[in-house]
């Protein structure tokens, strides 16, 4: 096991460039919003948005990565980081437009002209449509946690570093797509009334 102030324990991996850049895209877009309309940035939802940051970087970029290859509490640690208080938070914090705005507005428009009114996003649209399902997000989200845990999956991921970062970026999306189904996150709407939202989180469910 590497020391904790090795180079081995802090590992520059590329969930690191990616965290930076979606920083970088939310403060811009940040300082645009209160520019704009002149008023205080909301606090509570940033703090919210870079915590979950940083808890990806804890995962992934820290010494609980290199650690969780030979100890099983942090690797199941790294995972609930990664399922549950990663994509909670940001959820809450609901990016999406402010991480979209500062984009080039030329970009912006094709994109959202191809996926929103192409004939040939359709399946998209489809797909995208049935990932927002409070059942199909439950049950991808439950799946795949189990699946990785299988002794052939699992064994899998420590000898691939592919499959590793693979699993470690399903484990995030889908647990974006399930706690979406929790907690309102602009400008997406939770499905669930909230008796449902509170039924939907207990485990055994």
């Amino acid at each position: 096991m590497p020391s904790l102030w090795s180079s081995a324990a802090w590992p520059v991996e590329p969930p690191l460039f990616v965290v930076v850049l979606v920083a970088a895209l939310y403060w811009s877009g940040g300082r645009r919003r209160v520019s704009v309309r002149r008023g205080v940035a909301r606090p509570a939802k940033n703090v919210s948005f870079y915590l979950g940051l940083l808890a990806i970087l804890v995962a992934l970029d820290s010494p609980l990565d290199p650690l969780a290859d030979t100890l099983f509490a942090a690797h199941m640690a790294q995972h609930v980081l990664l399922l549950t208080v990663a994509p909670a938070l940001i959820v809450l914090a609901a990016p999406w437009t402010q991480i979209w705005q500062p984009l080039p507005l030329g970009l912006r428009r094709t994109v959202a002209k191809a996926i929103v009114v192409h004939p040939r996003a359709r399946p998209l649209r489809a797909t995208a449509h049935a990932l927002g399902q409070p059942v199909v997000a439950w049950v991808l989200f439950n799946v795949n946690m189990l699946l990785w845990h299988l002794p052939a999956l699992y064994d899998l991921t420590l000898r691939s570093q592919a499959v590793h970062e693979l699993e470690h970026a399903l484990f995030f999306f889908t647990g974006l797509l399930f706690w979406a189904q929790v907690f309102d996150s602009v400008p997406f709407r939770a499905r669930l009334s909230w008796l449902w939202r509170a039924a939907y989180t207990t485990p055994g469910m």
